[in-house]
């Protein structure tokens, strides 16, 4: 992760910078030094598979989750489990508003 992405000034819709903090690199790291902080990696690794899913372009990919579709991988129960997650978070969000 670099300074840059954490700060990307007139950048902000910039796709590489995003996928720098939500890289399995960064989540590696923060489950590493932050062990009592699961919420912090947990969220990072769940952005990255989000999109990693939704990004994908071919129907075979080397990354198991990068595939278009393939039955029974069990991408379906990601995005519902996915589409809860943001529920909650909506309803957290307008609770604290």
């Amino acid at each position: 992760m670099t300074f840059r992405s954490l700060h990307p000034g007139n950048n902000k819709q910039s796709v590489p910078l995003a996928l720098a903090i939500f890289s399995p690199t960064t989540i590696a790291a923060m489950k590493n030094y932050f062990p009592n902080r699961p919420d912090s990696a947990n969220f990072l690794e769940l952005i990255s598979k989000w999109w990693v899913i939704i990004n994908s372009n071919s129907r075979y990919s080397s990354n198991n989750l990068g595939h278009a579709f393939i039955l029974g991988d069990g991408k379906t129960c990601f995005l519902r489990a996915f589409a809860n997650f943001l529920e909650e978070w909506s309803t957290l969000s307008s609770f604290f508003a």
